[in-house]
């Protein structure tokens, strides 16, 4: 059975080593708020979660709530692929709707 995140241990464990900042609270508050792929909507695994800038940070996006998603490992490696065979591959994985590739596109253009 795959484990789902524990929020706690990695809040404590920032904390107690002093290293709590804005990045962390941005991840907390998506970890908390969403717990979900903001594609898929399909619970996101410990391993598994990764966190998308809809502004670059190459081009001044920060890490805030409003400028960042929660999604799934394989859609975040989907949403920056370059190469259409990785793309191709990753979209029979993930098994998307219409509306889920949708999604995919628009931040893939951002």
């Amino acid at each position: 059975m795959k484990k789902f995140c524990d929020f706690s241990d990695y809040f404590l464990r920032h904390i107690e080593n002093g290293t709590f900042d804005a990045e962390h609270c941005c991840r907390m508050a998506g970890y908390i708020a969403q717990g979900r792929c903001y594609i898929t909507n399909r619970p996101l695994e410990e391993g598994y979660r990764e966190m998308h800038h809809r502004q670059r940070r190459y081009y001044g996006g920060k890490d805030t709530a409003q400028n960042t998603i929660q999604v799934n490992k394989a859609v975040h490696r989907l949403i920056h692929t370059g190469s259409p065979h990785e793309a191709r591959e990753l979209m029979r994985q993930l098994a998307l709707t219409e509306a889920q590739l949708h999604l995919v596109n628009q931040f893939r253009f951002e």
